[in-house]
């Protein structure tokens, strides 16, 4: 062990300050259960306080880095996401401080910020299984519109999200196939209704339409591309799950991919990233996470997602079931 130091309230995160922030690489930053910040640099023999803050009224969930620290993003239980600027002065060692920008009011706790690459919108995961992006592409953004108020109005989109959709159920025999001599589909002058609900139509349809059932429409499991109307009916279409989202517990904008994100879950959807765009309300990825396995600490509840490794273009993720996983 190098340092330690202790303080009267739980340290809740951490993130190591970038280069620009301090040249020599011994900074980190470090929030806590009472909404205090603490930007820490390595001593000869103990942490050095260089400067605390406090942008929380509730525990400090998450710190996260923009234009080479020149920006830097709080989220809290307290549903806020502060903004705080560096780029006015330093320590007397060199080290970036940061004085307050204002904050954001979001509708519930904030699990996890990340910046956008370009430093112009935050991503923000809620306690309440959504997300919200702050958007920050106008400068007038940064100005509270009250002088008297650190109170930020910027255009905010808070997003709902929507459970994987389960398996397709098994298709009825007689939809799609060919009817066979005799049967109650090939028999000429059938009447939609009547001893034909899972038969097939002359005109390639489903005689359950109109009966509150869907042909075609529900994308297959494994994520394949929709059947083309007429090519058999299934017993039902997929139910949508109406159980209420777990919390979003860590976020990031998925590099490469404009509007897209990735979100790690806890509850009953622990175990998998899941992929999903501003577009859209489904997911249209999954990803697992880690191994699983051990009884009481959930299956794989992610504690970090961050992009690392050369260039930034690998996913890391730890996880509580003890794994610390990287993707490409």
């Amino acid at each position: 062990q190098i340092l330690c130091g202790q303080w009267k309230r739980g340290a809740t995160t951490l993130n190591w300050a970038p280069k620009t922030v301090d040249s020599q690489g011994k900074t980190v930053l470090a929030g806590f259960q009472d909404g205090v910040v603490r930007v820490l640099s390595q001593g000869p023999k103990e942490w050095e306080l260089v400067q605390a803050f406090k942008p929380h009224n509730g525990a400090v969930t998450s710190l996260d880095f923009a234009k080479g620290g020149n920006l830097l993003a709080t989220g809290g239980s307290d549903g806020l996401v502060f903004l705080l600027s560096g780029e006015q002065k330093r320590s007397p060692g060199g080290v970036m401080m940061y004085d307050p920008v204002g904050f954001i009011t979001l509708p519930a706790p904030v699990s996890s910020v990340a910046w956008r690459s370009d430093g112009k919108a935050v991503l923000a995961t809620l306690g309440d299984g959504r997300v919200a992006e702050v958007n920050l592409e106008d400068e007038e953004s940064f100005s509270p519109p009250n002088p008297e108020s650190f109170e930020l109005s910027p255009p905010l989109l808070v997003h709902t999200l929507r459970r994987p959709k389960g398996p397709k159920k098994p298709k009825a025999p007689a939809g799609g196939a060919v009817a066979q001599p005799g049967s109650a589909a090939a028999a000429p002058g059938a009447e939609d209704g009547e001893d034909q609900k899972e038969g097939a139509t002359p005109g390639g349809g489903s005689s359950g339409e109109g009966k509150g059932e869907k042909s075609g429409t529900e994308p297959a499991s494994g994520g394949e591309k929709d059947s083309p109307p007429g090519d058999g009916e299934e017993d039902g279409e997929a139910e949508e799950d109406s159980r209420p989202m777990p919390p979003a517990l860590q976020g990031r904008y998925f590099k490469n991919r404009m509007g897209h994100f990735i979100v790690a879950f806890g509850g009953d959807l622990e175990g998998r990233l899941l992929e999903y765009t501003f577009e859209g309300e489904e997911p249209i990825s999954t990803f697992s996470v880690g191994v699983g396995g051990r009884e009481g600490l959930g299956a794989t509840s992610v504690g970090c997602l961050r992009y690392a490794g050369p260039a930034a273009q690998h996913i890391l993720t730890a996880a509580l079931d003890g794994s610390v996983s990287l993707r490409r």
